[in-house]
C-alpha cells in the first residue's frame, strides 16, 4: 500500500466518521438527544490479514464511537456503531477475490459466519434497531452483525 492509499483510506473511514459527527451533534443537541449509529466492521474486532490499514481505521472507528458514547451522554445522544462480517455487497466480494489471489485461507470463513454471507438489509435492520427507542439504553457498543463470527 503507497500513502495515497493509506490517506484515503483514512480520510474516508476516520475522518468521514469525524465530519458527520461534527455536524450531526449539534443539530442533535438542538432537538434535545438522539442517536448516532457508525458502521466499523468486524475488523474493528479482530486483525484481518492483508487488511491492516482497514482494520486500523475501523478500530478508531469503535473507539470514538466509545469515547463520543461518554461525552454525550449528557446530551442524551447515543453513540453505536455496526460491526459486520463479509457482507454480500461489491466490497464483501472484493475483499473475499483479494484474499484468494494473495492466497489467504478462506475455507473457514464463511463456516464461521453461519455459512453464508451477511446480506445488506440485515445490516440495516440493526442500524434501524440502534436508532430507535427500542435501544435506548444503549450507547458505546460495536454491535457484531456477523452470524456468529466473532462470538467466542
Amino acid at each position: 500500500m503507497n500513502e495515497e492509499e493509506w490517506d484515503r483510506i483514512y480520510a474516508v473511514n476516520v475522518k468521514g466518521m469525524f465530519l458527520c459527527s461534527k455536524y450531526a451533534i449539534p443539530e442533535l443537541r438542538k432537538a434535545g438527544g438522539g442517536s448516532i449509529v457508525s458502521l466499523a466492521s468486524g475488523a474493528a474486532l479482530i486483525g484481518v490479514s492483508h487488511l491492516s490499514a482497514y482494520c486500523g481505521t475501523k478500530g478508531a472507528v469503535k473507539m470514538i464511537t466509545a469515547a463520543l458514547a461518554q461525552e454525550l451522554k449528557p446530551d442524551h445522544i447515543r453513540v453505536n456503531c455496526l460491526c459486520p462480517a463479509v457482507i454480500e455487497t461489491d466490497m464483501g466480494k472484493r475483499a473475499i477475490d483479494m484474499w484468494v489471489q494473495a492466497g489467504v485461507p478462506i475455507e473457514g470463513l464463511l463456516a464461521r459466519q453461519g455459512g453464508r454471507y451477511g446480506k445488506p438489509e440485515e445490516v440495516a435492520a440493526e442500524a434501524l434497531f440502534l436508532a430507535s427507542d427500542d435501544a435506548a439504553f444503549l450507547t458505546g457498543h460495536a454491535l457484531p452483525v456477523d452470524g456468529g463470527a466473532f462470538s467466542e
